[in-house]
């Protein structure tokens, strides 16, 4: 699978490559931030922001707004 998307992207013009890059960071915050991270290097995300957010999800699944404990759902 990788191969065949390597081989579809090294036929690909520069601006068609940029453009494919451009519109998967439109579609998700973590696509955004994979290529921040591969583009500029690890000092360049803010890694409390990230951990905060998963934290939120997680009390989410765990707790209500309020903090009372989630009835766990089959």
């Amino acid at each position: 699978m990788a191969k065949q998307i390597r081989h579809l992207l090294n036929d690909l013009e520069r601006e068609d490559l940029l453009e494919i890059i451009n519109e998967l960071c439109k579609l998700s915050k973590q696509n955004r931030q994979f290529v921040t991270i591969f583009v500029q290097g690890s000092d360049a995300v803010d890694y409390n922001a990230i951990i905060l957010e998963a934290k939120k999800k997680i009390d989410g699944k765990f707790f209500t707004p309020s903090g009372n404990p989630r009835t766990p759902k089959e």
